[in-house]
């Protein structure tokens, strides 16, 4: 009994922002994915390390703007980002890793790479191995 309810409600729930009843459709929506590995100079993975991007729709300058912690490294220094942006467009990237804290803190920034947020598959990847100097 519950599970009609609920299928009732979903179902009201997608009918109610469709574009005859309410005249608002969804934004459609880019995504893309970085991935990839942070490692110090000599090869070594650096676990749970920082990562952070930043992404600016490539019409206009493809300069790099402010970078913001998206995710963090596993523990094999192993990532992966999905970026997300209100319609399908090229985006301009930059990526980087950043460890420590305070005076000890250590980082890299790569970029500018350009992504295909698309709107469905086949989605874009991009990899990108971040090396931290130690």
């Amino acid at each position: 009994m519950k599970l009609a309810h609920y299928l009732v409600l979903v179902s009201l729930a997608l009918a109610s922002c469709s574009e005859p009843l309410c005249g608002c459709s969804p934004f459609p929506t880019g995504v893309g994915y970085v991935r990839g590995e942070v490692v110090t100079d000599s090869g070594a993975p650096i676990p749970n390390a920082d990562i952070l991007a930043s992404v600016v729709n490539n019409e206009f300058a493809c300069t790099q703007q402010p970078l913001n912690v998206l995710g963090h490294a596993d523990s094999s220094g192993q990532y992966r980002l999905t970026l997300a942006w209100a319609g399908p467009i090229t985006a301009c990237v930059f990526v980087g890793a950043r460890t420590g804290i305070g005076v000890s803190t250590r980082d890299t920034v790569l970029g500018p790479f350009h992504l295909e947020l698309r709107g469905g598959a086949p989605f874009d990847t991009l990899t990108v191995n971040l090396v931290i100097r130690r």
